[in-house]
């Protein structure tokens, strides 16, 4: 089954710090803090655990949000 990071109970962008507004998290079952998963990549993966849809929506309506303002830094609109 094909999922992305961002659905995953096992991953956080709050720990990401400034990496989050760029669309990544860490993984709760990668070992190092010093990497970065993509949060919505599409991948495979057997420890996948489905959160919630509330806290799937929130999570995809904040990082949307986040690279909109990245964007218009960038674009300086």
């Amino acid at each position: 089954m094909t999922v992305q990071c961002m659905d995953c109970q096992h991953f956080s962008l709050r720990d990401a710090g400034k990496m989050a507004r760029q669309g990544y998290g860490h993984c709760d079952l990668q070992k190092s803090k010093s990497s970065f998963e993509s949060a919505d990549f599409e991948r495979q993966c057997r420890e996948h655990r489905h959160v919630d849809r509330q806290t799937s929506i929130s999570r995809r309506g904040w990082l949307e949000g986040e690279r909109l303002k990245f964007a218009r830094e960038v674009m300086g609109t």
